[in-house]
């Protein structure tokens, strides 16, 4: 090798690695050569058409089949749905063929041969990932019957009673001061 060889940053060099079947000489790899393996690998552009399916869902289905049948996810060729009932899983199953033919036409292949329907049970499905709930989704719980009135039975200093202290202004509307009053 020459001397202004190996000073020039673009000359692939021999570095000290095993050699195997596929690298002989034990030459490293390019950044690109491995970043192409590793998108094929993680299922390149399959897995970016899969988004592109979940983000236009309503667009697919339409917005009364995409309200029923909700993304879950893929395994394999296997589409899965979800419903949040399970008269509605049944009614789905008849639609099936219908809802595969829509989203392998979207997707431009047939990437999905079975579709199985689950309940959703609180899974959050893909079409709605980017929607996030707001505070008023969820309602203030109701103050108990019998609220307060414990205090005498435990240590004022001990973290029990600052926490149940602090459960008690929750429900009475007094600001949490993290236990100093």
């Amino acid at each position: 090798m020459a001397a202004d060889e190996k000073h020039d940053p673009w000359t692939r060099r021999r570095v000290f690695r095993r050699r195997s079947k596929d690298n002989r000489e034990g030459v490293a790899p390019r950044a690109g050569e491995m970043l192409s393996d590793l998108w094929q690998r993680l299922g390149g552009s399959d897995r970016v058409r899969l988004v592109a399916l979940w983000r236009a869902w309503s667009e697919v289905l339409g917005s009364h089949l995409a309200e029923m049948a909700k993304p879950l996810g893929s395994r394999g060729r296997t589409l899965v749905l979800g419903a949040d009932e399970p008269l509605v899983m049944q009614e789905l199953g008849f639609l099936a063929p219908e809802i595969l033919a829509r989203v392998n036409a979207f997707l431009g292949q047939e990437h999905f041969d079975k579709v199985v329907f689950e309940l959703i049970d609180g899974r959050i499905p893909l079409d709605g990932i980017g929607e996030r709930a707001s505070a008023s989704d969820h309602p203030r719980p109701k103050a108990p019957q019998a609220l307060g009135g414990l205090e005498h039975l435990l240590r004022s200093d001990s973290a029990v009673a600052r926490s149940y202290q602090a459960y008690v202004r929750r429900f009475v509307g007094e600001r949490d001061t993290g236990g100093h009053s």
